[in-house]
């Protein structure tokens, strides 16, 4: 059934992109979504995981053809976010010249295979999330129907995975094949996007379907979390949830707080189902001790804290060994040589710091208080519209989602672009909308002089 319903979502995919060539800016939010179920559903996938990576960068490039086609300037609402964010994965690139090799490259005479992999495997991550993806919308009000479409196939995606797949024992799902299991953070991490859009994306004139699919895709967005038994993914969505929902309300209306606790109630029945049905999978991974069984510890919440603070230390001990890895770093992907783990510290903004200097670190913080910036005008810009206020505050919170994630799992290469999607897009749409004021100001002074 998996690899149905797989068929039924591209289809519906493939339809609805080549009418409404915009929803095709909902790809690079499905596509973690899609690479788990196209994994569970054929073992064609399961062996080629870059497949589905060139179904969504084919929906991406025809929405991008079609805009170029129809006239639109896709350069006309850049923002500095979005150019120092480039110039980031350039200067990223470029520490490859001068960083150690991983392990498995080292018998090579020089670097030419280690960037050769590095730049194979990461940059369509770059094209889709960074240099493509985020200009595909020129204004909030293209917002809407994307983010609407994205809710609905996302449900048809987790009806797929929790429904029809298998929960594998400290991994994902069963894949195809019934060899291994699919990575788990990914599936954690794409349901946590979900359930932020079942909370912040309005409804429309979908209200009494969107009514029924909001806490459905809820609860199943929290089973495939607590099945996968990623922590972070959990309380991180539940936290980020928490902090943007009053951004996203109008000041003053009564009539909101019967919603928030019905959204609060929604969240709890929620998590109280997904821990019935899913909580057991993974077994000491909900364990808040450090009990003796060595088979438990390495699972434990306090064990892999402990754990990770070590690597933040030794992240910290390889920036600091000389006054050129200080300033322009020790090379992008260094962590897998330098270190004595031989793998990234699963902390990208230090990962940044020791792999990029303080040169890439000042650009990433740059990049993302710009986009804070960005945020918060055009909070300020559409308050009124709770359509457009809900569209903006869901694109923060994947934003602020991912980010927040970064700072426990993942590395810079593999993760960063999941944060800086969503910032570029609102950077982006910030920039566009200031254009328009001002071209209508610099109108309507032409028009009372004349």
């Amino acid at each position: 059934m998996s690899l149905v319903t797989l068929l039924i979502v591209l289809a519906t995919f493939v339809t609805a992109v080549i009418l409404r060539p915009g929803l095709a800016f909902t790809s690079p939010l499905l596509l973690e979504g899609l690479d788990q179920l196209s994994a569970t559903a054929h073992p064609v996938f399961a062996m080629n995981p870059a497949l589905m990576n060139f179904v969504v960068a084919a929906f991406v490039g025809w929405g991008v053809a079609y805009r170029i086609a129809r006239g639109r300037n896709m350069t006309a609402s850049v923002s500095t976010v979005w150019i120092l964010v480039i110039l980031l994965y350039v200067y990223a690139w470029i520490t490859l010249i001068w960083a150690p090799a991983m392990p498995s490259f080292v018998d090579t005479s020089d670097n030419t295979a280690f960037v050769a992999n590095r730049l194979a495997k990461y940059f369509p991550y770059f094209i889709l999330y960074v240099a493509l993806g985020p200009l595909l919308l020129a204004q909030v009000s293209e917002l809407r129907a994307p983010l609407q479409f994205f809710l609905l196939m996302s449900g048809l995606v987790l009806v797929g995975l929790v429904v029809f797949g298998e929960f594998s024992e400290h991994r994902g799902l069963v894949v195809a094949g019934g060899e291994g299991g699919t990575a788990r953070l990914p599936l954690a991490s794409f349901s946590g996007t979900v359930i932020l859009a079942a909370i912040f994306v309005r409804s429309g004139t979908f209200q009494k379907v969107f009514s029924i699919l909001r806490p459905a895709v809820i609860v199943l967005a929290l089973i495939a979390i607590v099945g996968t038994g990623a922590r972070g993914a959990l309380f991180t969505a539940l936290l980020v949830a928490l902090i943007v929902w009053p951004l996203s309300q109008e000041q003053g209306v009564k009539g909101r707080y019967p919603q928030a606790v019905l959204l609060l109630l929604v969240l709890l029945l929620g998590v109280w189902i997904a821990f019935e049905i899913a909580g057991e999978v993974q077994g000491g991974r909900w364990r808040l001790g450090s009990e003796a069984d060595a088979g438990v510890t390495q699972y434990s919440i306090y064990g892999r804290f402990a754990a990770q603070l070590q690597m933040i230390k030794d992240v910290f001990v390889v920036w600091q060994s000389s006054p050129s890895s200080i300033i322009f770093g020790v090379g992008n992907s260094a962590s897998f040589a330098l270190l004595p783990h031989h793998f990234y510290p699963h902390n990208v903004p230090l990962e940044v710091l020791a792999e990029e200097g303080l040169v890439g670190f000042s650009v990433y913080c740059a990049a993302l208080v710009l986009a804070y910036r960005s945020f918060r005008r055009l909070l300020d810009k559409f308050r009124g519209d709770s359509s457009a206020v809900g569209d903006i505050c869901f694109l923060f919170s994947v934003g602020f989602f991912y980010f927040l994630l970064s700072m426990k799992e993942g590395s810079f290469a593999s993760v960063a672009h999941l944060t800086f999607f969503p910032a570029i897009v609102l950077a982006n749409l910030d920039v566009r909308v200031s254009k328009r004021r001002l071209e209508h100001v610099q109108g309507a002074s032409v028009t009372r002089l004349g």
